[in-house]
């Protein structure tokens, strides 16, 4: 209220303040009939610009109408945000009486209606030609009109947890269209025409039930994120989706070759997660995803559902934390780790790998018994050595893993952590580690000494638990 002085007002807040002419926008927080008055008084002045009305919590729906009709005499309204504090997808004439009420606000810009009870979208809220945000969410809304497509200055469209079943062919008259949320509905099919929005940056379809993404889609050359998750109904992606050459954020868990991504060049952000690598059945395919050449992915995540002896991993210059779990059947970590080699050649120095990495995990890794540190290109102690960036290493229920198989120096690293891991624990010495700050050793039960030798002098934490064999720090 400092700041913004006296032309924004919450009903809430302001319940006994008189309304000042000045007044240009509203908002109310759980609002209900003790709050109509004002807001009579309000519309009446007809000097809105911003109506934001949150958790309408009215027991019948004539007071919802009592309220939203008054802003039919709202000729300079630009936002209207109401949330109805609920999810109901049954029919309410009243909200269908609401929207033709406010479709002479010609100067709207923003609509949004979430948790609020609304079937389908009336044709004369397609009138509303100066509109760029429409938002139904949790709606239950069941059919969109053939007047979408008359809305030709939409910018955002989310349509969240709809009951849409088909989207009409007029959704490609959305020129400007940069935002669509289409997730959480029984969409089958997509519109050729969808082909036809230049500016769709942004397409949400996770969880629908589409069997089919329409070729079309490859001329968004605008396209940056596409989001199929659980759409296990969808196949494949359409062949030329690889011209899409500014998609940088793709989520897909079901339903595709792995050698899509080969051409996607630009995928990027935090992370990348591909599941059910289990039905990679050859070589050819694995490495048609050009996995190495995704420099802007700093997260890989790699999900198989069973068991496999194969831990082969690219080269990823950008990659910061690395998990593998769960490979009960491994028992050697070799010169693949490293390398696009197979493990057959010797262990020469190769160009340094994994140079951007801080954090590695490995865990239930039950048979492991064997990490080959392979040679790098460089002085180590002048960060030329494998992991030289490594801060946070961690490994739990590695049981048959020896100390020695570690490598035995990372100049960086700063937090170890052995859990479950009864041979690692017992034999950590010889290995330089003099930036480590944090040492964590839980439940190795045949841990009976520590090598003090291997800690540097300036270590500041050391967490002992669940080791019942211990009986000295010090070395025998």
């Amino acid at each position: 209220m400092f700041v913004s002085g006296d032309s924004c007002f919450r009903l809430d807040d302001n319940v006994s303040k008189v309304v000042r002419k000045s007044t240009r926008h509203l908002s109310g927080l759980q609002c209900d009939l003790h709050y109509i008055k004002k807001f009579e008084d309000l519309c009446n002045k007809k000097i809105l610009r911003t109506v934001i009305l949150k958790k309408i919590y009215l027991s019948r729906d004539e007071y919802l109408m009592h309220i939203l009709e008054q802003l039919q005499s709202m000729q300079y309204l630009r936002v209207l945000d109401v949330c109805g504090g609920f999810y109901n997808t049954e029919e309410s004439p009243c909200m269908t009486k609401v929207l033709n009420s406010i479709a002479n606000l010609k100067l709207l810009r923003h609509l949004r209606f979430d948790g609020t009870r609304i079937k389908e979208i009336p044709d004369s809220i397609c009138n509303l030609y100066n509109l760029q945000t429409l938002i139904l969410r949790n709606c239950g809304l069941t059919r969109l009109p053939d007047s979408i497509g008359n809305l030709k200055q939409l910018i955002y469209l989310d349509l969240y947890r709809s009951w849409i079943g088909k989207i009409p062919d007029s959704i490609g008259n959305l020129k400007h269209l940069g935002y669509m949320d289409l997730s959480w509905s029984p969409i089958e099919k997509m519109p050729d025409s969808i082909g036809n929005l230049e500016d769709l940056r942004y397409l949400d379809l996770s969880h629908s039930l589409i069997e089919k993404i329409p070729d079309t889609i490859c001329n968004l050359h605008e396209l940056q994120t596409l989001k199929l998750y659980s759409c296990y109904y969808l196949e494949h992606l359409p062949n030329s989706i690889t011209t899409l050459i500014n998609l940088c954020h793709l989520g897909k868990d079901s339903g595709s070759n792995i050698k899509e991504l080969g051409e996607l060049q630009h995928l990027q952000g935090r992370d990348l997660l591909i599941k059910g690598l289990e039905n990679v059945i050859n070589e050819e395919d694995a490495s048609g995803a050009k996995l190495k050449d995704k420099k802007r992915i700093t997260l890989l995540c790699l999900e198989w559902t069973s068991d496999s002896d194969d831990s082969q991993l690219a080269r990823l210059p950008s990659l910061e934390s690395v998990v593998i779990a769960g490979f009960n059947m491994m028992e050697k970590i070799g010169n693949e780790f490293y390398s696009d080699s197979d493990g057959s050649s010797s262990s020469s120095a190769i160009t340094k790998p994994f140079k951007s990495l801080k954090s590695l995990e490995f865990s239930c890794m039950a048979e492991w018994m064997e990490w080959s540190v392979v040679e790098v290109e460089g002085n180590r102690e002048e960060g030329g050595g494998v992991f030289s960036n490594l801060r946070k290493l961690e490994l739990s229920n590695c049981p048959k893993l020896k100390g020695e198989c570690l490598p035995d120096y990372l100049p960086c690293l700063e937090t170890l952590s052995i859990r479950k891991s009864d041979r690692l624990a017992t034999s950590l010495s010889g290995h330089q580690y003099p930036s480590l700050r944090v040492l964590r050793i839980w439940t190795c039960q045949k841990m009976k000494t520590f090598p003090e030798g291997s800690l540097p002098s300036d270590i500041q934490s050391i967490e002992i638990r669940e080791c019942d064999e211990l009986v000295s720090l010090l070395e025998e």
